[in-house]
């Protein structure tokens, strides 16, 4: 298994019943917004990443019984179309939305579609981020990780080009970060956030990501996180960073070697068919699969 995530299928099954544990508070509180009818899960899927990308919370859409029963990725794991249900493609969408770390849903018959509604849960990263741009308090770890992350992202000399910047930013985030597998972490040790990973230096993939949105963000940088595989199939999460117009991976847990920083897995083209990382939305749900 990759170091990145060895808890692709326990994190799948704790979030599934985290959905059906709020789906009844779900089904009673008014929508956040008007629900936009959507006739495939690629529609349903670019307005949730909209959604995501103005942090809203919830997000409310419609779609036809039959898409919902469209064969995926998501249903390999599956025996036949019959052990299928409407919910198995809606909470299998958290995972195309990288930057929310826990997500709620609802699913229910509505004037003969499906209506589906989503309340996102957004990373600490993000939530932390956001909470610096607002002019927020924060007290505790989370006032220790923003400072760490403010500290880190100031060293990076603004006279650099934004290459080298970046290249710093990882330096000093490696220096100070160690992987740790969720399971060997002690108790109350979350290594799947921004927060255990600043304050106490300890990380997953997850946390490494994290870590770099916040203070990658905090340089000026526009970063997102991504979600997926490395070649083997096995999950991960890493970043993207807006540069000169184009969208490049930055995989802070495979830079961190233990003989120092490794350049190979910093700024490639995700486009690139050799690339040691496949886009979770690069399967499902853009395209649905053959029966």
């Amino acid at each position: 298994m990759t170091r990145g995530n060895r808890y692709a299928a326990v994190r799948r099954a704790f979030l599934r019943t985290a959905a059906f544990i709020l789906l009844a508070a779900l089904l009673f509180t008014s929508a956040g917004g008007e629900s936009v009818r959507c006739s495939t899960l690629r529609e349903a899927w670019l307005l949730g990443r909209a959604a995501e990308d103005a942090l809203v919370k919830e997000v409310c859409f419609s779609l036809p019984p039959e898409v919902l029963m469209q064969p995926h990725r998501v249903h390999e794991d599956k025996g036949t179309p019959g052990e299928w249900d409407e919910h198995d493609a809606v909470w299998n969408m958290i995972y195309l939305f990288p930057s929310v770390y826990m997500m709620s849903y609802a699913v229910f018959p509505r004037d003969g579609e499906m209506q589906a509604d989503l309340v996102f849960y957004y990373r600490d990263g993000v939530r932390l981020n956001n909470a610096y741009r607002k002019g927020e308090t924060l007290a505790g770890a989370e006032k220790a990780a923003l400072d760490a992350a403010a500290a880190i992202a100031e060293r990076a000399d603004p006279a650099l080009p934004p290459r080298e910047r970046l290249f710093a930013l990882c330096r000093d985030l490696c220096f100070v970060l160690s992987f740790m597998d969720p399971r060997d972490a002690p108790e109350g040790w979350d290594v799947q956030n921004c927060v255990t990973a600043l304050t106490l230096g300890r990380a997953n993939c997850q946390g490494y990501a994290d870590a770099f949105f916040l203070t990658a963000s905090l340089a000026g940088f526009e970063v997102r996180y991504q979600n997926g595989w490395n070649r083997s199939g096995e999950g991960h999460t890493w970043n993207r960073v807006l540069l000169d117009g184009v969208w490049l991976d930055l995989d802070l847990t495979w830079m961190d070697a233990k003989d120092g920083i490794s350049e190979e897995y910093f700024l490639t083209d995700p486009s690139d068919p050799g690339s040691a990382h496949v886009a979770e939305e690069s399967e499902w749900p853009l395209s649905p699969k053959a029966p």
